[in-house]
């Protein structure tokens, strides 16, 4: 098994890349990536880690969903548009692209509500695309209890975000 070290050099662009999706800003960005590998050291040794990539996806996966929780925390609300001139993904339509980006918005503070088993088991599923199986490994659980847990979780996500399209009209 490599040491700490070897593990930030070959699994940091992994850990970079799954966290920034999910923070989106720069800084929470930076400072979610320490804290995976700073919570690496705190928490188990080289040779307690079986599947290092599996292990730090989903390390920074609930770091990154702990700072988008909080930030909604703080702000109490979804944050203010940005406006058409911040955005930079050419797409056909800017009015498209802005609505696009709301939408994340939305899905990401929704995922950031639930439960933290149901979040991670959808955020793993469904965004990073991991298999029912490696999700079971990295929880811990039995691959029933992921599908039920991916099961319950999207049914949630559907209630609220029917509840915001109602409330918004």
């Amino acid at each position: 098994m490599p040491e700490w070290r070897d593990l930030r050099e070959e699994f940091g662009p992994l850990v970079w890349v799954t966290v920034y999706r999910i923070v989106t800003n720069l800084a929470e960005a930076e400072d979610c990536f320490q804290d995976v590998f700073v919570e690496l050291l705190e928490r188990s040794s080289p040779s307690e880690v079986r599947n290092p990539a599996a292990y730090l996806r989903w390390l920074a996966t609930r770091r990154a969903l702990n700072y988008v929780r909080r930030r909604r925390r703080i702000a109490g609300r979804l944050e203010p548009h940005r406006g058409v001139s911040s955005l930079t993904s050419p797409v056909p339509s800017p009015a498209e692209s802005a609505e696009q980006r709301e939408t994340r918005e939305i899905l990401r503070g929704a995922i950031a509500q639930l439960p933290d088993r149901e979040r991670e088991a959808v955020w793993l599923h469904c965004v990073e695309q991991m298999s029912h199986q490696d999700i079971a490994a990295q929880l811990q659980v039995s691959r029933n209890s992921v599908r039920v847990l991916i099961h319950r979780g999207r049914k949630k996500l559907c209630k609220m975000l029917v509840g915001l399209k109602a409330a918004t009209g």
